[in-house]
């Protein structure tokens, strides 16, 4: 046998490499220049995250709106909102409410109190009725706050009640009816 020589085909058959099942996109250049829609974007305030919840401009809501994640609203909203994520506003919002919720940004209007445990973002499209209360606050050129302003590290913001009673599991009913005192007690009749 030939040291230097090639290896038998038949002997030694070689084992084709596997294919991956899709190809990757190749990286964009770094001259790039960002279309139309994205240049647009960048005026609006970022959209949540991906799994996150979204209101289109044609929906009106009136009602009360409890969630865990991202919310981005762009269309009309009066009630509540509590989440332990972030509540966007975008410029065409219209939200007639209470928020409640870890990361506030507004574009758009609202006529209510915004309360965040994290920090609040008005940016210069917003219309803000209301208190602001907060660890902190970026309210950019432009924008407009009707309201008193609570912004610090040491400012106390407290969940709503009701966000603290949806969050408590439900407590266990006892198996027995419980004799409610007006109904079960036995009345007296009087004779004359």
């Amino acid at each position: 046998m030939n040291i230097f020589s090639k290896p038998d085909q038949q002997s030694n058959p070689e084992v084709e490499p596997v294919k991956p099942a899709y190809q990757a996109a190749p990286a964009p250049s770094a001259q790039a220049q960002p279309t139309s829609q994205q240049q647009a974007s960048a005026s609006e305030p970022r959209a949540a995250s991906v799994g996150s919840n979204f209101i289109s401009k044609d929906v009106a809501i009136n009602g009360k709106v409890k969630l865990a994640g991202d919310i981005t609203i762009d269309g009309k909203l009066s009630g509540e909102i509590i989440s332990k994520g972030v509540v966007t506003l975008s410029t065409n919002a219209v939200v007639k409410a209470n928020i409640f919720a870890s990361k506030i940004v507004i574009a758009g209007r609202l006529d209510g109190d915004a309360t965040a445990t994290g920090s609040v973002e008005v940016q210069n499209t917003a219309i803000v009725q209301g208190d602001v209360k907060t660890a902190s606050l970026k309210a950019d050129p432009g924008s407009s706050i009707v309201g008193t302003c609570h912004v610090g590290p040491n400012v106390k913001v407290e969940a709503p009640k009701s966000a603290v009673a949806a969050t408590k599991p439900a407590e266990a009913k006892s198996a027995q009816p419980q004799a409610k005192p007006a109904q079960q007690a036995a009345k007296p009749v009087a004779k004359a």
